[in-house]
C-alpha cells in the first residue's frame, strides 16, 4: 500500500481547517449582520397594529411582535431588552408599529401610554333604559347591568338650580324609573369601559342642550304644562306612532281625552306594555289590570313618568299637537294609524286591522 506523505496529509488537513474557519466566520458575520439589521430596523415599513395585554412581560411581548411581523427574532429582542434595561416597561393597549422599525422604536412606542380608539355609538329614538343599556354593552362601552344599576342609583342633587340639569327637578318620585325619558337619543363617542355615570352625564347634558330651549319652555308654560308632563306625553306619542304627523295627532287625542268630561284616562296600550316590561302586538283585558302607576287604563291622567326616551319630533308633537276631534286610534300591522271620533267607528277599524294579527311578545332589553 502506498501512503501519502506527511507533507500532503498536513496540507490536506490545514485546507479543511481553513475552509471550516472561513465558513464559521462567514456564518458569524451573517448572523451579526442579521442581528444588527433586526435591531436597527429600517424606515418605511407598513404600519401594524399590536395589542399589548395587561401585565404582559417581555417574553410574551417578543412573541407577539414576531407573530405580528414587526421583528424577525423573538429571542434576540428579549436579550436586547434585558441588556438595554427596557425589560418590563410595556404599556397595555393598542399600539401602532411599523414593520421592521427597529428595537429602539419598538421599545419607545410600547413604553408609552397606548392610544385607545373611541367607539361611535348611536342611541335610536324611543328606546327605554334597558334597551339603551343593551346597545352600550354590545358596543363595548360599558356593561348592560352596570348601566341599568347606575341609572337606578342616580343621585338627584338637592338643589336643582345649581346643577347642569335643572330639568330633572320634581322627577324623583317613588315608583318611577329614574332618568327614563331624559337620556337624549343621539350619536355619541365613548371610550371602551367608560364609567356609566359619565355616559349618563353626557346624555343628560345633551338633553338640556337640545330640548330646553326658550321656545319649548315658553310653549309648555303657554299650555299650562311642566316640562316633565311634556316629556311624558311625548314619550307616549313616540311609542304609539311612527310618523311625525301621526304623533302630533296622537298627542291631540290624548289632550282630548284628558280635557273632556267623562274621559280622563289615556287608556294607552303602550303604557301597559311599559308596566309589564314587554313589547306586545296586542294588549288583552287581563294586561290592563296590571296595577302600576304607569298603567293609564287603571289610573287617570298621565303615567307617573316617561315610558321611553323620546325624540325631539315627539316632544314637539306634545307641544304643538295637530288639532282634531278624535278620541280613538288603532294601528295596523304596518304602523299606520286609523283615527276615529266615535267608539263605534274605532271598533270597526279595530276589527278590520286586527283580524290577521299574530300576538307576539318581546321582553324589553333582551
Amino acid at each position: 500500500e502506498v501512503y501519502p506523505s506527511p507533507e500532503l496529509l498536513y496540507n490536506g488537513v490545514m485546507k479543511k481547517f481553513l475552509i471550516a474557519i472561513l465558513i464559521t466566520v462567514l456564518a458569524a458575520s451573517g448572523a451579526a449582520l442579521y442581528a444588527r439589521s433586526d435591531i436597527a430596523g429600517k424606515s418605511g415599513g407598513d404600519p401594524i397594529a399590536v395589542t399589548v395585554p395587561e401585565g404582559a412581560g417581555t417574553i410574551q411581548i417578543a412573541g407577539i411582535l414576531k407573530s405580528s411581523g414587526v421583528i424577525k427574532n423573538a429571542k434576540l429582542f428579549m436579550l436586547w431588552a434585558r441588556k438595554t434595561g427596557r425589560d418590563e416597561i410595556w404599556q397595555p393597549g393598542s399600539h401602532e408599529l411599523a414593520k421592521n422599525c427597529g428595537y429602539e422604536a419598538i421599545a419607545e412606542n410600547l413604553s408609552q401610554t397606548a392610544y385607545i380608539p373611541d367607539i361611535k355609538v348611536t342611541i335610536p329614538e324611543g328606546l327605554q333604559i334597558p334597551e339603551i343599556a343593551k346597545i352600550l354593552s354590545e358596543a363595548g362601552v360599558c356593561g348592560k347591568e352596570e348601566f341599568i344599576q347606575a341609572c337606578a342609583q342616580f343621585e338627584y342633587p338637592e338643589n336643582q338650580e345649581n346643577t347642569p340639569y335643572p330639568f330633572l327637578a320634581g322627577t324623583n318620585k317613588p315608583g318611577r324609573r329614574k332618568l327614563e325619558g331624559y337620556l337624549f337619543p343621539d350619536t355619541y363617542r365613548f371610550f371602551p369601559d367608560t364609567d356609566p355615570q359619565e355616559i349618563i352625564d353626557r346624555m343628560l347634558r345633551r338633553f338640556g342642550e337640545m330640548v330646553c330651549t326658550k321656545e319649548r319652555l315658553d310653549r309648555a308654560a303657554e299650555l299650562g304644562k311642566s316640562l316633565d308632563e311634556i316629556i311624558i306625553l311625548g314619550s307616549v306619542a313616540e311609542s304609539e306612532a311612527v310618523t311625525p304627523e301621526d304623533r302630533r295627532s296622537v298627542a291631540e287625542v290624548f289632550y282630548n281625552r284628558l280635557t273632556t268630561p267623562g274621559y280622563g284616562k289615556l287608556q294607552s296600550c303602550v303604557t301597559v306594555e311599559f308596566a309589564l316590561g314587554i313589547h306586545k302586538t296586542i294588549i288583552n283585558y287581563s294586561d290592563t289590570l296590571t296595577d302600576s302607576p304607569y298603567n293609564t287604563y287603571m289610573y287617570p291622567g298621565l303615567p307617573i313618568g316617561p315610558i321611553c326616551c323620546p325624540s325631539l319630533v315627539s316632544i314637539d308633537a306634545a307641544l304643538w299637537p295637530e288639532e282634531n276631534d278624535y278620541y280613538f286610534f288603532q294601528s295596523d300591522k304596518y304602523g299606520k294609524l286609523w283615527f276615529a271620533s266615535t267608539y263605534g267607528q274605532h271598533l270597526s277599524y279595530q276589527k278590520d286591522v286586527q283580524k290577521d294579527w299574530e300576538v307576539k311578545v318581546r321582553i324589553v332589553g333582551e
